[in-house]
């Protein structure tokens, strides 16, 4: 949500006379501030270009923007200050905008996805062709396709890849799974995965090229490399490409364009996030919020923002990075190996076929069988090697030349544990429940558990309904006994996530002692 915050405030912010982070004139900047422009009698000269070539010391006008505006940042985490007021008011408006969006349920959600979908595209598409006409941008976009062999053999290179897979794609969020449930029954499942693949990689294509040929013409502009020039995290955003925007003709249009763009994109992970929260827990308890879903949007969204006021101080952004270094990759690694185990060797790659085949055979033999391959050994196996070089290579978190105190090396591991210690402690508690001893709990079949009369809660297109096993009622009979299938392994499967995470967990002390 903060995120989001940010972009609604730079699009306030374009509708200013003039784009605020190309000035030095303003009440926020320092003396050493170096304005984009400056003008002369005849032209305005652009200052970027002399700024590094020249031993003038000090922030270009966009980077303080960012810093003494839009954060003013503190110190440290140690300083956390006050609450921005200005980032306050655009976290409401943030939350209006997606509750406005959500708030009737999948239709409205599905409606408001036609425009934030299809809008980034156009965006894209625009931002390409006009910087395209550029001096600067062929190198761009060079050092964009060129491969640097020594960077390719390293496993840091891909471990970021994977990690921008997890980030661009989404498996693992929740989000994917969610939305497709709302499905029918007989769907095109197959079909629906290699569109969504194929947009996914061809978005993050084009995404990477308009950047890259952004970076290529402030680099051309300053007489840098291209590889001095590119900025990792926020400031790619909110620094480096406002300095590109505003080189352009009409800039304020460009600048709306742009940050209109990362609105859009913003809301389709905040639809996902806040519609896989709200789906479980309308799961969970059908009968008292099935047919509350605009009170319970509220009230997660409300909740969202009361968590987001630690990321609007002064200090807010050292938090985030926090966030962002810990549990974001390490949790989702250790999520994603344990579902690949699984569905591979604890519930079955042959019985998910089976399951798979009575929605309809829209794969073939071979493309079936290569699938039970990739979720028995070659998921798992990448999963896992990711996740352990990954601690190996740990290096605690920075912001830029800010070094982070050593408490913050344990609470972030915390932060990475909160979303995977409750698996097992839910599965400790459901055992507890149970009848008989914790063998005979563990190994029996439990589909029996499941039959005569136990209803469960399943979803369809327009909403949540109950349905007795095998009935049909509203929905397809087979569904209902794919849910009864799977219940039948579900504490051998908490079982398995037990264990899986105890050894997970075991890694994170044991690279906490090394560190």
């Amino acid at each position: 949500m903060v995120i989001l915050a940010w972009v609604l405030y730079f699009v306030a912010m374009c509708f200013m006379p003039i784009l605020p982070w190309t000035t030095c004139d303003n009440s926020w900047n320092t003396i050493s501030c170096i304005p984009l422009f400056t003008e002369t009698d005849d032209n305005a000269t652009n200052v970027t270009s002399t700024a590094t070539s020249s031993n003038v010391s000090g922030y270009l006008a966009t980077e303080e923007f960012w810093r003494y505006n839009v954060l003013d940042i503190s110190t440290g985490l140690e300083d956390p200050g006050h609450i921005r007021w200005h980032l306050l008011l655009a976290t409401i408006a943030a939350f209006a905008l997606v509750y406005v969006c959500i708030f009737k349920g999948i239709e409205s959600s599905r409606i408001a996805v036609y425009i934030t979908a299809t809008a980034p595209f156009i965006l894209l598409v625009l931002l390409l062709a006009w910087l395209m006409t550029r001096e600067g941008s062929t190198d761009g976009l060079m050092y964009y396709i060129t491969p640097r062999w020594d960077k390719v053999m390293r496993f840091q290179t891909w471990l970021e890849a994977f990690l921008q897979v997890f980030y661009s794609l989404g498996p693992g969020w929740g989000g994917l799974i969610n939305l497709s449930s709302y499905n029918p029954f007989h769907h095109n499942w197959y079909r629906d995965s290699i569109i969504v693949a194929l947009a996914d990689t061809i978005t993050s294509v084009l995404c990477g090229a308009v950047v890259f040929a952004g970076v290529g013409c402030i680099a051309h502009q300053t007489g840098e490399n291209v590889s001095d020039v590119f900025t990792t995290g926020p400031g790619l955003s909110f620094i480096t490409y406002p300095q590109v925007i505003a080189t352009m003709p009409v800039p304020h249009l460009w600048a709306a364009c742009f940050f209109l763009l990362l609105l859009f994109l913003g809301l389709d992970t905040q639809f996902a996030m806040i519609k896989t929260v709200t789906t479980g827990l309308t799961d969970m308890y059908p009968k008292s919020l099935g047919k509350k879903q605009p009170l319970l949007v509220f009230v997660v969204l409300l909740f969202s923002i009361f968590l987001t006021l630690p990321f609007i101080t002064r200090g807010g952004i050292y938090i985030f990075q926090i966030i962002d270094w810990y549990a974001s990759f390490f949790t989702i690694l250790a999520v994603v190996s344990c579902e690949s185990i699984v569905i591979g060797w604890v519930f079955g790659a042959d019985r998910f076929v089976a399951n798979i085949k009575e929605m309809g055979t829209f794969a073939s033999h071979w493309q079936l069988r290569f699938m039970k391959i990739s979720w028995r050994f070659l998921v798992p196996f990448c999963m896992l090697g990711a996740l352990i070089v990954a601690m190996v290579k740990f290096r605690s978190p920075k912001y830029g030349e800010y070094e982070y105190p050593e408490w913050t090396n344990v609470f972030g591991w915390i932060l990475a544990l909160s979303s995977s210690v409750p698996v097992p402690v839910v599965m400790i508690y459901g055992l507890m429940k149970e009848k008989g001893s914790l063998l005979e709990n563990t190994t029996s079949d439990t589909s029996n558990h499941w039959e005569n009369g136990h209803r469960d809660t399943v979803r369809g297109g327009d909403g949540t309904h109950s349905c007795p096993w095998g009935t049909g009622n509203k929905i397809n009979a087979s569904f209902c006994e794919l849910k009864r299938e799977m219940a039948g392994s579900l504490y051998k499967m908490t079982e398995c996530l037990c264990i899986l995470l105890t050894v997970y967990s075991l890694t994170v002390l044991l690279t906490c002692q090394i560190i």
